[in-house]
């Protein structure tokens, strides 16, 4: 796939989504050191174009611990995992995605509820255990 011709440097753009760097960071770069206007999906379509991997806030892990199949990926309770993640590490979070995650958690909280993971099913809400499930899910670590 061609890429767009104000891609100045790809070796430059690995370095910066390898170091973590965000988009909003690479925007702003290219617009003072090269003096183009970019868009953030110029740098996430090359992150995708090239197989790099995607980028991940420090406390994902945490938050979503199991190999999530692709079907289950980038949807529902998905996306309001990683907006917690997103919200942990401080990272700035779409007002929208913000209300939407404040309700499915105040949803889940009045029904003392924490995220489990099935690869066969998906996502699945999950009685919280006392003194075990401390945040959004089902401590992996501590099976029934």
């Amino acid at each position: 796939m061609p890429y767009p011709s104000k891609i100045v440097d790809r070796a430059e753009i690995r370095r910066w989504i390898s170091e973590g760097k965000t988009y909003r960071w690479m925007v702003d770069t290219y617009r003072s050191k090269y003096h183009l206007d970019v868009s953030r999906t110029m740098f996430s379509n090359f992150r995708r174009d090239q197989d790099l991997p995607p980028r991940q806030s420090p406390s994902l892990p945490q938050v979503i611990p199991w190999d999530v199949r692709e079907e289950h990926r980038s949807r529902g309770w998905d996306l309001h995992l990683h907006t917690a993640s997103r919200l942990l590490d401080g990272l700035t979070v779409k007002p929208a995605d913000r209300s939407a995650f404040s309700s499915w958690w105040k949803s889940m909280q009045r029904r003392n509820l924490v995220v489990d993971y099935d690869p066969e099913t998906g996502y699945v809400g999950v009685p919280r255990r006392d003194g075990i499930d401390a945040g959004y899910i089902r401590e992996p670590d501590h099976r029934d």
